[in-house]
């Protein structure tokens, strides 16, 4: 009886040990996902505050770059508020694909 009893108590610590490891590896998982979500929160927040910069700096009549041309108003481009680009007729740039010029 006593050897079925050290079985058993044996069993149940593998059974508990098992369960924690299961436990763990599911809070793991969970915890990653909310980092992911998190990140890309955090992402989606920093390209919307940079476009609204972006859109403020050309609106205050600075040069912006939008691949390898100068963009502003002085330039004779226009900014389209529905589209989010800059254009003067023939280029048109969308404002998150340009950069404050650098001095």
């Amino acid at each position: 009886m006593n050897n079925t009893d050290e079985n058993q108590k044996l069993s149940n610590e593998v059974d508990c040990q098992k369960e924690k490891n299961q436990f763990f590896s599911a809070l793991t998982k969970i915890i990653i996902v909310c980092i992911v979500i998190l990140a890309t929160v955090h992402l989606q927040y920093q390209t919307k505050e940079n476009k609204n910069i972006l859109i403020e700096t050309f609106k205050s009549g600075k040069d912006l770059v939008c691949n390898t041309k100068v963009v502003s108003l002085k330039n004779g481009y226009i900014f389209n508020d529905k589209d989010k680009t800059v254009s003067e007729g023939i280029n048109i740039f969308r404002i998150e694909n340009c950069r404050v010029k650098d001095l």
